[in-house]
């Protein structure tokens, strides 16, 4: 959020509550995450790959099912679909999110929990199987720790099992849970987690050649994504292909195979065309504490936005005064395709003079990091950085 109206003692004294912590910050998947999420199941098991999931998370479908449930419809997808996801307003065009509703069992679901509640689902786990099974697992301390009873956590498992067995839509309850796994995965790691959770109640779940055990499979798996200046097709040809029509029926029965079912979930989701995604990461400066780049990432992406024409990013667009390591940042000889583009233009924007920062005050401007998140100062940095005056906007209301 960006805060309105920084005086130098907001800034301290948002400096003196900040949290110290090193917690990592929040991150979602891309799709080109969807690489492997397919192929490390046997092929019996593919309905319930993530990447099913991933096509369903964010689609018209998914809000449709979720609007059913607000009305009470009878339908258990659409029940599951309301249990699972929120919308911050009413606003039918706004996303769908993973639920925060901390009264709700969902909300506290991390990977683990969401592969073994999926499990019981599914194999029809008996009341009192259910329980013990959550008991076995901890959930009583987890619902002293956030006054969420087991009661509700049980209910969310048979509201999952109606979801999932309600022939012949039994294959979008499952989606609509498996888009809530999608939507709540921070790193492929946790969608790792979760696969490994649900193989317990699931034999056979998992191909032959899937190394669980193995640390280095692991890492592998969970870094491996799609590149993303490829758009896949089913075929791995170029974007003026289009997928065979029996090919695209054989999604809706889950008989594709694992590569194909993986290129199509990116295809589907990706945005081709567009702007490279600008992934938020933690950087330090001169020796100081790392923190996350939020405004800095902020001022990357909007320039970018502006300078991308489709293919690149073309740097004619920007003003002729800009500064010149701008130009170079962005330019086809730049770092913006390096893996240390985010360290970079991190260490670009620091220290600029007229400019609020967070940190390191005490040790001058050129020690002076992490930009102080309000409307005024990111316009005074595009300002900096664009060596062109620009307006913050009339309105007195925060963004």
């Amino acid at each position: 959020l960006l805060y309105h109206a920084p005086h130098s003692k907001d800034v301290l004294m948002l400096n003196r509550f900040r949290p110290r912590c090193n917690a990592p910050h929040i991150r979602h998947l891309h799709a080109r995450d969807a690489k492997g999420t397919a192929s490390l199941l046997a092929h019996s098991s593919l309905h319930l790959s993530p990447a099913y999931g991933l096509i369903l998370y964010g689609s018209p479908a998914l809000s449709a099912l979720h609007k059913a449930g607000e009305q009470h419809s009878g339908q258990p997808a659409a029940r599951l679909a309301h249990e699972l996801f929120h919308r911050n307003t009413v606003d039918p065009s706004e996303p769908l999110r993973p639920t925060r509703n901390k009264s709700l069992a969902a909300a506290h679901l991390d990977p683990r929990l969401q592969g073994q509640c999926l499990g019981l689902a599914l194999r029809q786990a008996t009341a009192s199987e259910v329980r013990s099974s959550l008991e076995s697992l901890g959930i009583a301390s987890l619902a002293r720790a956030t006054k969420c009873s087991i009661a509700r956590f049980e209910r969310l498992v048979e509201v999952i099992a109606g979801a999932v067995h309600d022939a012949p839509a039994n294959s979008i309850g499952l989606g609509v849970f498996l888009a809530f796994v999608w939507g709540r995965a921070q790193t492929k790691a946790c969608l790792l987690t979760f696969l490994e959770a649900l193989s317990q109640h699931h034999p056979g779940l998992l191909a032959s050649d899937t190394l669980l055990h193995c640390d280095a499979w692991r890492r592998q798996w969970s870094e491996e994504t799609f590149a993303p200046d490829i758009h896949y097709l089913l075929g791995g040809g170029s974007v003026s292909v289009t997928p065979p029509q029996n090919e695209l029926e054989a999604l809706l029965f889950a008989k594709l195979d694992a590569p194909a079912l993986e290129r199509l979930a990116y295809t589907i989701v990706a945005r081709h065309g567009c702007a490279p995604e600008v992934k938020q990461e933690r950087h330090g400066f001169r020796r100081q504490p790392e923190i996350a780049d939020c405004v800095e990432a902020c001022a990357r992406e909007v320039i970018g936005l502006a300078l991308w024409d489709g293919c690149s990013f073309d740097v004619r667009r920007l003003p002729p005064d800009a500064d010149p390591a701008v130009k170079h940042f962005f330019s086809a000889s730049g770092e913006v395709f390096t893996a240390h583009a985010s360290a970079t233009w991190f260490e670009l924007l620091q220290a600029r003079p007229g400019l609020q920062y967070m940190l390191g005050l005490e040790r001058g401007l050129s020690f002076s990091y992490e930009l102080f998140p309000s409307v005024e100062n990111f316009t005074a940095l595009l300002s900096s950085l664009l060596r062109t005056l620009i307006a913050p906007p009339s309105s007195s209301a925060g963004i």
